[in-house]
This record gives C-alpha cells, sequence and structure tokens, in this order.
C-alpha cells in the first residue's frame, strides 16, 4: 500500500452519512417510473421554493443516496451502496459518485483482501455506470438514464426509506 492509499477503516469512515447533515434530504414518498422527469421537476421546485438564480443552479450538484443501511463497521451509523451525483442537467459525474466498501462487502460476503481489490472494482463499476449514462442524444439518454436507475431500484428494492439525496 502506498502512502496516498488510504486504508479500509479511513474508506469507510468517508463514506458514512451524517443523518445530522441538513442538506442530506430523504424522500417523503415512493416512486418510480420517469425518474429522469422527477429529478428534473425536484431540481426546478427547489431552484424556485428557494430562490436560486440560474446562474447559482447551473455551479448546482445532484446527489442520490441509493440502498441506504446500516453500517456494519460503525454501528448506529449509516452507509450507502451508491452515491450518483449529477450536475444540474442530469449528466452523470463519475469523479464524484461513488460505490462503496460496505456495499461491495455486502455483495462478496466478506472484506476484500486489498485496498486496490475494492479500488479497482469501485472504478469498474462507476466506468460501466458512465458508459451507460453519458455521451447519448438527448432522448437516448433520458431512457438510459431511467433504465439504470429502474435496474438499481428493483435490484435493491428500494423505496423512500432506502434513498436520499443532497442538492449542493
Amino acid at each position: 500500500m502506498t502512502e496516498n492509499t488510504p486504508n479500509f477503516d479511513e474508506i469507510l469512515t468517508k463514506q458514512l452519512i451524517d443523518d445530522q447533515d441538513p442538506q442530506i434530504l430523504s424522500f417523503q414518498e415512493d416512486f418510480y417510473g420517469d425518474f429522469y422527469d422527477y429529478f428534473v421537476n425536484l431540481l426546478k421546485f427547489k431552484q424556485l421554493s428557494q430562490g436560486i438564480s440560474d446562474e447559482e443552479m447551473a455551479q448546482k450538484k445532484l446527489s442520490l443516496y441509493l440502498d441506504i443501511f446500516r453500517s456494519q463497521d460503525f454501528p448506529g451509523k449509516k452507509t450507502y451502496r451508491y452515491c450518483l451525483t449529477f450536475d444540474r442537467k442530469l449528466n452523470f459525474l463519475k469523479e464524484e459518485s461513488d460505490f462503496t466498501l460496505s456495499a461491495l462487502t455486502r455483495d462478496l460476503k466478506k472484506q476484500p483482501d486489498q485496498v486496490g481489490d475494492y479500488l479497482a472494482v469501485r472504478e469498474q463499476v462507476l466506468a460501466g455506470l458512465a458508459d451507460r449514462l453519458n455521451g447519448q442524444e438527448s432522448n437516448a439518454r433520458i431512457q438510459t438514464f431511467n433504465e439504470v436507475l429502474a435496474d438499481i431500484y428493483d435490484k435493491y428494492r428500494l423505496n423512500h426509506f432506502k434513498i436520499a439525496y443532497r442538492l449542493q
């Protein structure tokens, strides 16, 4: 492990959700279907209700925390499987997104042997999402956005208790 490579505990700590963070908001009801339209409307509502200018809104990012669950490594804390971050126009921001070590550990039913193994899987998962979500024309991109979120939503049986968002 190099000097700049974090250890497992450092990674897990960075991937915790602070229940007291007022910027991380839960959804009040379940939704399913046209995720793209839902999030476009959510962003418009936030802009209007919070009096955010177009210039300020252009700088905002939407982070979706998907499959929130109790951390086994830090009792009383929560973590997530994915944090998918999008710009104002719902373009996927791979470098600001995450697939957590806790999620990989749950999938494998054990922790990877080395941090590098986790980092390689994380990179592969996020690259796969980036390939699917970016680089298409508008209508195909909207359809793919909906398909990707529906796949994740179905696979992990998500509901409004297992997802949250942050607009930053």
